[in-house]
């Protein structure tokens, strides 16, 4: 059976107990072996639209489902717990997304693996990295355990390439990430020696691992930098 982590999300009142139902509709499953689930924590909102924390965590799985049929199962759980769709990347009950489908790199319009932005946002990485430290993602080629490290340096790193003044850009964001440092390039080659790449682009390319690319800066830079540095505290077990 191939195996898969499911990050679990939301942010109403109801929330704690619609991760509580999941984890239970998981177990009950034929199709599918709960193999760990992690602990809860509470992380900041990303987006303007999200409206208050988080709640997050992350469950390990053996599944006889194909990719297509589990995300239809979830989107099933999603809705025996309330879950509506209203605005992109708003507030919500519950949260089911496949982060990564045994080895399998997949990409059609409804379901894309492993997760396209699963590597670099905390509320995702710390529930799935206590539960699977060594899954290594198998297009950057590095474990779950380490590119969540890389979130939780000191002083962390973020390399432009494209038209943007870097300064204005840690004028911008000092007061709510202080100790991320800006460091502009004129090319986007290999990955950045630590934190993320931005480049900043309308043309499409193929990217390196551990960039991320935009036409704007505004408010990408703003949720990047929340996914990747925001709150992000274990509470209890899921």
């Amino acid at each position: 059976m191939p195996r898969t982590v499911i990050a679990i999300g939301g942010n109403q009142e109801s929330t704690e107990a619609a991760i509580s139902n999941a984890l239970t509709a998981f177990r009950l499953n034929p199709q599918l072996k709960v193999l760990r689930s992690s602990n809860v924590y509470q992380t900041d909102p990303m987006g303007i639209d999200a409206g208050d924390r988080f709640l997050n965590a992350a469950c390990l799985l053996d599944t006889s489902l194909a990719p297509v049929d589990l995300l239809d199962l979830l989107q099933q759980i999603e809705t025996d717990n309330a879950r509506t769709r209203e605005t992109r990347w708003g507030p919500r009950t519950l949260d089911l997304d496949v982060m990564f489908y045994g080895d399998q790199v997949l990409t059609d319009e409804r379901l894309t693996v492993p997760h396209p932005h699963c590597w670099y946002r905390r509320f995702v990485l710390d529930p799935v990295a206590e539960i699977c430290p060594e899954w290594v993602h198998p297009t950057i080629g590095i474990t779950a355990e380490k590119l969540r490290d890389r979130l939780h340096v000191d002083e962390f790193r973020v390399t432009v390439c494209g038209d943007v003044d870097p300064l204005s850009l840690a004028s911008e964001f000092r007061s709510q990430f202080p100790a991320v440092q800006f460091k502009h390039v004129t090319e986007a080659t290999g990955p950045p020696a630590a934190g993320l790449g931005i480049l900043v682009s309308e043309e499409p390319r193929q990217l390196p691992p551990l960039w991320l690319q935009t036409p704007s800066l505004d408010p990408f830079v703003r949720d990047v930098l929340t996914a990747a540095r925001g709150q992000c505290h274990r509470l209890a077990h899921g």
